[in-house]
């Protein structure tokens, strides 16, 4: 028996060791790499730009395509955690998108290609580090989309700075601070000796996923205050962002002429990688007059 015990132990340990270094692997793809942009964009024949802008002394990096005209619409894309520009590398490289729209994807604070920052907790915080970045864009017609904890973020710039957004899409968002589920691995992640072993982007994704809860309660009371188009889409088996609990506190909390809810009956969290086709038209529409 006790030979028996040993021998779980060490598949179990061997299991997680490998589990601990597809994690550190996976580092350049999640992180969006510049050799990794290299390569996708050039299969796909799309011009595309690595910038960054300064912003409260720190560097935050976005990745651009499509139209440079200043003159373009913004497309502005904001990822969830763990995250980085490159979870919308595929809506970058679309056609249609990018002949109609000025596209643009950011890395939130704290994560990207060799970043060691730690986030910015404050939803209000990012909301101020999208309007910076809307500025130093100078496009007059800006369309912002959110996924998970981009959903958030993005709603809190329309309810903050409406004189900068046109529309705003919220993608399966973390709204209501009372049903935010913590999983058991997210505790797990959060044990020091997690910290020293994991990548640094799912430690910023963890610092993050602790602190959600009162940082949700904190603008609280400010999502009445948004008086832009929201749409907000959410699956139905979605088991990281509850659809009942997310979906009403949308209806609760943002004014109803400004708010559209689309329920997907079988979509769960990833839908802009399960689904990008409905997200993709879902945007072609915010952007007609």
């Amino acid at each position: 028996m006790k030979n028996k015990i040993l021998i779980l132990l060490a598949i179990l340990s061997f299991a997680l060791c490998i589990f601990i270094l597809v994690l550190h692997f996976l580092s350049d793809t999640v992180n969006g790499a510049p050799h990794n942009a290299k390569v996708h964009f050039e299969q796909l024949n799309t011009p595309y730009e690595l910038a960054s802008f300064n912003w409260n002394g720190q560097t935050i990096k976005y990745c651009s395509t499509g139209l440079e005209d200043s003159g373009a619409p913004v497309l502005l894309f904001v990822h969830g955690a763990p995250g980085s520009w490159e979870a919308f590398k595929s809506y970058l490289a679309d056609y249609d998108l990018r002949h109609k729209a000025h596209l643009v994807s950011i890395d939130r604070p704290g994560y990207g290609y060799k970043v060691s920052s730690q986030p910015v907790l404050s939803i209000e915080e990012q909301a101020d580090l999208i309007k910076a970045l809307i500025t130093h864009l100078g496009s007059p017609d800006v369309y912002l989309i959110g996924h998970s904890y981009g959903g958030p973020v993005v709603a809190m710039v329309g309810a903050l700075y409406p004189e900068l957004v046109d529309k705003v899409l919220m993608v399966s968002p973390l709204n209501d601070p009372d049903n935010e589920p913590v999983k058991w691995y997210a505790h797990l992640a959060d044990l020091k000796l997690s910290r020293w072993l994991l990548p640094h982007y799912i430690n910023v994704a963890t610092t993050e996923k602790m602190s959600h809860v009162n940082q949700l309660k904190a603008i609280e009371n400010e999502w009445s205050k948004i008086n832009v188009p929201i749409i907000h889409y959410h699956g139905k088996t979605d088991a990281l962002a509850p659809f009942d609990a997310n979906v009403n506190f949308s209806r609760q909390h943002i004014p109803k002429p400004f708010l559209r809810i689309i329920e997907d009956e079988n979509e769960g969290h990833l839908v802009p990688f399960n689904k990008p086709g409905t997200i993709k038209q879902i945007i072609l529409e915010m952007m007609e007059p």
